[in-house]
């Protein structure tokens, strides 16, 4: 076992740097495999060549220190590749660590997976070696992990770190990477939670620059962009290399400014990452958002150069295959950008449907499919046929949203918009049952009102409502609690009419006539309303009879009998509809006859029954009040239409009528 150790180091070491193939093997396999019995020769009679030996050895160790602290970490890697090969030194093990350390900056700087494995396999072959680890072992180990994007890995190792470390800067760090874990994962548990609390006064002195940068990260993630470029300002501004050692979140800083619409100041960003940072993915990413830029202020030359630029520098990555469906859509619009791209002879533009329609069906489950559905929706958004229109139906069907990142939605959207909102009702009635979730996901506002217009058009009643519950929660401004509230008026469902009207900041004219009706219909006190309905313009028809109506349940019918007799084509309207209008109507009438005024009753029914022919409370009140003033021919004419009438006001009316046929005949005798 002893002749293998050597070997294998060889092996790292010929590998490690190049290719480190030794990332091929898991932690269970490395640890088995380096976990053998070995103890170093007896170091207390040295030979002279031998202290020699261990003095060159020195040299070498703390030359690949120095060149690790400036950042020559290749020449870090070549100061070291006698010592990882020779397990007989005294510097084999800190040069285990001091490997891992090196290939996690490596990895990290150029986003090369490769090299953050090769750095597990340091740290794996170190922890083999060494009876109790050290802070640092697990403190890197968790740094690699969070870089490889396994945070459930990294929590355990930072925790460990806090656990072991000595000092409180060694704990800061800890705390630092476990914060960062906590925040990508969205959630924290009690214990961390508290021994964040615990110290925080610490990681504001101690490890500041990493505070603010953390602080950025969760307002990010909450979508406060505005605060998070506040924080990741102040990261760039004290320490700018912290950015350029973690190049993934130099792009969260330039993100952020671009989502907060700062455009000056994310092209700022962009650029600089671009001149400074070695990471190819991130380079790609930041090209791509410098044509988005330009995109975004309307120089379509410029983001047609940086699509460009990424797709011919990184011809083989799923962005280049982004760039091309952006420069499809460019070119779309603009003849001299689609001559220099025909001039290219290359088969994305000179056949795009092809080319987008492959892209999506090879690319269906991963992100460059949702790029490509955004061209191919365009596309037959564009034609009006049925049979497009239930391919996007169906590919629409198949989207998650919660595989979509803001990218991708942002595309969809400048994509979609302009065609959707010319789209006829009865096509965006056959895409957004298909996929509800993803349109409320990708759209604004304005898109998801003229779908919900459309929805209406097509009498998909409850996909409205659900649709304005949606929008009103979202952006929950008065407008949208409204019309909420006014579609649930609409239909008949009162109580939630009025709930719905809990949010709304500015209660004026609009909200008291919304308010009052709702709790006209449901018979309840309109007191409340009564101050606000006097801010409504004098010839607001609604508001004036609202107003009447309150005056009418308080003893006032005079007012309401005289509204009525001014607006009788009005309140046949409204009654007609079983609205607001119909409940006034029946308790002004009901008043009338109470107080034995007859001949006004009729004047307000009449013209209503004439219209209204077969509404048996109507006509049993027309009956009723004939009766009463003596009208003969009225009432035989009433009379003979309530015979299909079974309610209780009908059969009042007909008894009354069947006194007074009997009074009619005796006096004729």
């Amino acid at each position: 076992m002893r002749f293998f150790v050597p070997l294998f180091i060889l092996f790292l070491h010929a590998f490690g740097a190049a290719s480190p193939d030794i990332s091929d093997l898991n932690e269970t396999q490395l640890d088995t495999l380096l976990k053998p019995d070995f103890s170093p020769g007896d170091n207390n009679n040295t030979t002279p060549a031998q202290e020699e030996e261990r003095k060159k050895q020195q040299r070498l160790f703390e030359r690949a220190e120095e060149a690790y602290r400036v950042g020559s970490y290749y020449e870090a890697v070549d100061k070291l590749g006698s010592l990882v090969k020779n397990p007989e030194s005294d510097y084999f093990i800190p040069a285990l660590l001091l490997s891992g350390k090196i290939y996690l900056k490596i990895g990290s700087k150029t986003g090369v997976q490769k090299y953050l494995w090769t750095a597990i396999a340091y740290l794996n072959l170190y922890m083999g070696r060494v009876d109790s680890p050290e802070w640092e072992y697990y403190y890197i180990k968790g740094m690699v992990y969070e870089n490889l994007d396994f945070p459930e890995r990294a929590e355990v190792f930072y925790k460990k770190a806090i656990e072991t470390a000595t000092t409180k800067k060694e704990t800061a760090k800890g705390l630092v990477g476990l914060m960062r874990i906590a925040v990508w994962k969205r959630k924290i548990d009690l214990p961390t939670k508290y021994l964040i609390l615990e110290n925080i006064q610490m990681l504001k002195t101690s490890a500041a620059v990493e505070y603010d940068f953390i602080r950025g990260m969760n307002q990010f993630l909450k979508k406060n962009y505005e605060k998070a470029l506040h924080f990741f300002q102040r990261t760039y501004r004290n320490n700018e290399h912290y950015l350029i050692d973690n190049p993934d979140y130099y792009l969260l800083v330039a993100e952020s400014a671009y989502r907060d619409k700062k455009y000056q100041i994310a092209e700022h960003f962009f650029r600089r990452i671009i001149a400074v940072v070695k990471s190819s993915d991130v380079m790609q990413k930041a090209l791509m958002r410098m044509g988005d830029l330009a995109w975004r202020q309307g120089n379509m030359k410029s983001a047609a150069n940086y699509y460009f630029l990424v797709a011919k520098k990184f011809p083989d990555t799923d962005l280049a295959t982004v760039a091309k469906l952006k420069l499809i859509y460019l070119a779309k619009n603009d003849l001299k950008i689609t001559d220099e791209l025909m001039a290219l002879d290359e088969e994305a533009f000179s056949d795009p449907e092809h080319y987008v329609t492959l892209s999506l069906v090879k690319n269906r489950t991963n992100f460059v499919g949702r790029y490509a559905l955004a061209n191919f929706g365009e596309m037959a958004l564009g034609l009006n046929t049925t049979l497009l229109d239930e391919r996007l139906s169906w590919e629409i069907s198949l989207i998650g949203t919660s595989r979509l990142d803001f990218e991708q939605r942002e595309y969809i959207k400048a994509l979609w918009k302009p065609r959707i909102l010319s789209l006829a009702p009865e096509r965006i009635c056959v895409l957004y049952p298909a996929n509800s979730a993803f349109f409320k996901t990708v759209f604004d506002r304005s898109v998801l009102m003229h779908i919900s217009q459309a929805l209406n058009r097509c009498g998909s009643y409850e996909a409205r409502l659900d649709l304005l519950r949606f929008i009103a929660q979202r952006w929950h401004t008065d407008e949208d609690l409204l019309l909420l509230s006014s579609f649930l008026f609409d239909e008949e469902k009162y109580a939630d009419a009025v709930q719905a009207l809990q949010g709304v900041q500015s209660k004026g004219c609009a909200y008291a006539k919304l308010a009052a009706k709702s709790k006209v219909m449901r018979q309840q006190d309109i007191a409340p309303e009564q101050k606000l309905l006097q801010t409504c313009a004098d010839d607001d028809t609604v508001a004036t009879m609202l107003k009447a109506y309150y005056r009418l349940r308080h003893g006032a019918s005079e007012a309401a009998t005289q509204f009525a007799m001014n607006h009788l084509d009005f309140l046949e309207n409204e009654y007609s509809k079983q609205r607001t209008g119909h409940r006034f109507v029946k308790e002004l009438i009901l008043v009338l006859l109470h107080d034995k005024q007859y001949a006004k009753a009729q004047q307000i029914l009449l013209p209503m029954t004439k219209v209204i022919k077969d509404n048996c409370f109507l006509n049993s009140m027309v009956l009723l009040s004939s009766i009463r003033t003596g009208n003969g021919e009225q009432v035989e004419a009433q009379a003979g239409r309530l015979g299909a009438c079974n309610t209780d006001w009908a059969a009042i009316a007909m008894r009354v009528y069947e006194s007074y046929s009997l009074s009619q005949r005796a006096e004729k005798r």
